[in-house]
């Protein structure tokens, strides 16, 4: 009877100390949908207001892997550590386009842990051995899967079903996309050679509009003159 009170203490003591784990990172990024399939992790600390700042200084950390069912696939068990950058996963390797979540506890400067951190989720990518992509389009002399003649917008294989399809003067389009590496880019033109706009979002979703030249988007007048 008299040990539950010591191992309540004890519990209790294990998480009392000064400092927690803020901004994960997953390879340098809060939303990481590219993880590599051996991924670094970041954190900064966070203390409460009425911690006490002679003991917030980091002394080492404990931190673990979940799949996306919560079983725990690695613990890096109890590292004295002061970095809270680039710190290296070391478990079996990731697989490829997968779901995942990570988290973090610190120790501060007396070695006593404070409270895990919220679970991080990351998804990893694919390696170069598993991606493949290209330009999507049409074969040269094929038609387009959807086109505008004569005001309708007819589809491919229907020429006799076209849809009215008055000019407007604006649209909305909608693409999700996921890049890798790299970027990945969506190219918008008409039938006019050198009319074209390509959109580029990168992999830690920067995104940039430009021109692109005529070679990028032969019109079907430039492919017949050839």
């Amino acid at each position: 009877m008299e040990e539950a009170p010591d191992r309540e203490a004890a519990a209790i003591s294990e998480d009392a100390g000064q400092l927690h784990a803020i901004n994960l990172l997953t390879d340098g990024l809060a939303s990481c949908l590219t993880a590599a399939l051996s991924p670094q992790f970041s954190w900064q600390l966070g203390q409460d207001d009425d911690g006490d700042p002679a003991l917030a200084r980091q002394t080492g950390y404990e931190l673990e892997v979940q799949d996306a069912l919560g079983a725990v696939l690695w613990n890096s068990g109890q590292v004295p550590a002061s970095s809270q950058r680039g710190v290296p996963y070391g478990g079996s390797r990731l697989d490829e386009d997968t779901d995942y979540a990570w988290r973090v506890r610190i120790r501060d400067a007396t070695g006593v842990p404070g409270p895990w951190s919220a679970l991080q989720p990351f998804s990893t990518g694919l390696t170069d051995s598993s991606w493949r992509a290209g330009w999507m389009g049409r074969a040269p002399g094929g038609r387009a899967p959807l086109e505008v003649l004569d005001h309708a917008l007819r589809v491919a294989g229907s020429p006799f079903l076209p849809v009215p399809c008055p000019a407007l003067p604006s649209f909305r389009l909608e693409a999700r996309v996921r890049p890798v590496m790299g970027r990945a880019g969506l190219l918008l033109r008409s039938s006019c050679p050198g009319t074209g706009l390509l959109l580029e979002l990168g992999a830690t979703g920067e995104v940039v509009l430009r021109h692109a030249p005529a070679w990028e988007i032969p019109s079907p007048r430039l492919r017949r003159r050839h």
